[in-house]
């Protein structure tokens, strides 16, 4: 059975990193509890160090993309909006864009088949831009139980001649848009391993 929100603007995450250390444009899977999420990794990025359970983070030159999957979903506005809650709690300066994403038929569970819906963002990490501060894009997207995110950081700012910063475009750096990345995911839900069998009650 999924876990459910760990507080008000919480998700627990179900994705374990994976045993690579790069990709080579294959997907890659995330096999949770509660679902295996799959998706297609750009070419040419690395799993970087220090991944857990609750997501992976790719790399490439100065860029990063983290993805992360989360249940305890309910309904996609409620879900969005939590979710966009938690990043900005992390410390991360997320703004909603105008446009919106949508997967369809994404999620599997038996014969059915759902959308994941979502929409896209723009963030800054950390939110004080600093020396170590990365700007660029993000996608949000939910359906039945779960959510995913999909963030494009690029390079560290950069601090002029002029005292100036600038700080780096994920989509630019990386030429990796977070809704290319949604747009190839596929969830399967596992079977809930806590129904009762038959004839018996659930405790």
């Amino acid at each position: 059975m999924g876990v459910a929100w760990a507080g008000p603007a919480a998700f627990a995450a179900v994705a374990p990193s994976p045993k690579i250390d790069a990709t080579n444009g294959e997907p890659i899977v995330l096999d949770g509890s509660v679902a295996k999420v799959s998706f297609d990794a750009p070419e040419g990025w690395r799993i970087a160090p220090g991944g857990g359970n609750e997501k992976i983070t790719l790399a490439k030159d100065d860029s990063v993309l983290i993805v992360e999957v989360m249940t305890g979903a309910d309904g996609t506005e409620t879900s969005l909006s939590r979710a966009m809650l938690n990043l900005n709690r992390r410390g991360i300066s997320a703004v909603w864009d105008q446009d919106r994403i949508t997967v369809p038929k994404a999620i599997e569970s038996g014969d059915k088949r759902e959308d994941l819906k979502g929409q896209m963002c723009t963030a800054i990490d950390p939110a004080t831009v600093s020396s170590s501060s990365r700007a660029g894009s993000c996608a949000i997207a939910s359906g039945n139980e779960l959510a995913i995110m999909v963030i494009a950081l690029g390079a560290p700012v950069e601090e002029g001649a002029s005292g100036e910063r600038n700080v780096g475009n994920g989509s630019s750096d990386s030429n990796v848009l977070p809704e290319q990345v949604m747009k190839s995911m596929k969830v399967e839900l596992v079977a809930d391993s806590d129904q009762p069998s038959e004839g018996g009650d659930r405790e």
